[in-house]
């Protein structure tokens, strides 16, 4: 059963949302982002790897900018 556009938009909300409230605003895109690698390191724990330098990943998009991402 497809999604309708109400439910869409609460949803998309809601994922802003905690986006905001887990990393300070720095930017709309960079907060989905953020938000991902938080998901995707839930679910696969090697993902994001913490170092003596700070963050790092294994997926290049989220180690760019020396881990900020991650």
């Amino acid at each position: 059963m497809p999604m309708n556009w109400k439910a869409g938009g609460l949803l998309l909300g809601l994922v802003f949302f905690l986006a905001v409230l887990l990393v300070k605003p720095i930017g709309v895109s960079t907060q989905f982002v953020i938000l991902n690698g938080i998901l995707g390191d839930a679910v696969h724990a090697e993902l994001v790897t913490q170092t003596e330098d700070g963050y790092t990943s294994t997926n290049a998009y989220l180690a760019k900018s020396g881990g900020k991402y991650a």
